[in-house]
């Protein structure tokens, strides 16, 4: 299984300024990104918590929510562990204690195309120049706001939160040839492109490709986030 993935902050903004966030473990067929909200405080690390316990589940719960809620609950206790709350300025710490926010989206790449999602990252699968999309099925339906997965309270707040997650699932039989995982400002350009959107992000260097698309306006100035999968 082979992925090609790439990731850049908004224009103008330092790598470490990123709050989008991917994780695979191929050798699984397990993909994740996620994006974090930029009105929320330390959304990328919250966003980069979550991938990376996404992509640790066994395949056969990617859609089964219990499984996912308690997947979030484990990634809450490691947001809260990897802050030092102690150390954080008075501002920084009353916006910090109401949480992060990210969007989420989790899937298992096999004969079967899985999917969970929070939010507006999105799935593309492609067969020829058809494209299926989850959870998005039309562009204009980015700008909307989207549903988020959320930290749970700062210190000194801290409480378990039982919050259920608005989990969307989907599931797709049949042939393809290609898999896509993108965050939304991305995902709303491979929507109003079509199949060759795809095409230019197999065959272009990441690095190149998503900066020229932010300065030519072809994307609105977010982070940009992917990973194709060809089996």
């Amino acid at each position: 299984m082979q992925a090609i993935r790439g990731s850049v902050p908004k224009a103008g903004n330092r790598p470490e300024e990123n709050e989008d966030a991917w994780a695979c473990a191929g050798d699984r067929g397990m993909f994740s990104v996620s994006d974090g909200a930029s009105e929320s405080i330390f959304s990328g690390l919250w966003a980069r918590i979550l991938v990376e316990r996404a992509v640790s589940l066994s395949p056969q719960f990617v859609t089964v929510r219990s499984v996912l809620d308690a997947m979030v609950d484990r990634a809450r206790d490691a947001w809260y562990s990897g802050i030092n709350w102690e150390g954080l300025k008075w501002n920084v710490k009353n916006k910090a204690t109401r949480g992060s926010h990210a969007t989420l989206l989790i899937v298992h790449v096999g004969e079967t195309v899985v999917s969970s999602a929070v939010g507006d990252s999105c799935l593309f699968i492609r067969k020829g120049q058809q494209l299926v999309s989850f959870p998005i099925r039309h562009v204009n339906e980015f700008g909307i706001t989207p549903s988020l997965v959320w930290s749970g309270y700062g210190a000194p707040l801290r409480k378990r939160v039982s919050t259920r997650n608005p989990w969307k699932v989907f599931s797709y039989t049949g042939p393809y040839d290609e898999v896509l995982l993108a965050t939304d400002a991305l995902s709303a350009w491979v929507m109003s492109e079509g199949a060759g959107a795809m095409e230019r992000l197999r065959s272009e260097e990441p690095e190149t490709l998503l900066p020229s698309l932010q300065r030519e306006g072809s994307v609105r100035n977010d982070d940009l986030t992917f990973i194709l999968v060809r089996r």
